[in-house]
């Protein structure tokens, strides 16, 4: 669990990566979906600039992040899904790291997660997809 600490700030540069992509292809109009992703995309800002432990921080951000959640459609909101679920799953494996209480079922799933997703060197998107996935639905 501990080098899921060292990961979380590139986590969270792919995590703004994503959402920058779907940002500028906004281009100049201030819509609804612009300012929800701008507010997720400040959310990852602030946690990368908290004073906050990593974890802690990425977690406030995943709040945030899992709103974007059904936010568009077509490949800008299938690339919104991923970043919620995405989001859903870092917010638990920040709890399992950080919390003493965290359930069972919770502990596997990070696991899971941390085993997949291995050293932060050279971490992806695809690599972090995928390590989402071996959580489960």
């Amino acid at each position: 669990m501990r080098r899921f600490g060292a990961a979380v700030p590139e986590l969270l540069r792919l995590l703004e990566t994503a959402l920058n992509s779907v940002f500028d292809e906004q281009g100049h109009r201030w819509t609804e979906l612009k300012l929800r992703v701008g507010a997720g995309m400040s959310a990852v800002e602030l946690a990368m600039n908290s004073r906050l432990q990593p974890r802690r921080a990425l977690w406030h951000a995943c709040m945030v992040l899992m709103s974007l959640k059904g936010a568009a459609s077509g490949d800008d909101g299938r690339l919104l899904e991923q970043v919620a679920d995405i989001a859903h799953t870092l917010s638990l494996v920040s709890i399992a790291c950080d919390s003493e209480t965290a359930s069972e079922e919770t502990v596997v799933q990070a696991r899971a997660f941390l085993d997949t997703l291995g050293d932060a060197e050279g971490l992806s998107w695809d690599t972090l997809v995928r390590a989402n996935r071996a959580v489960g639905p």
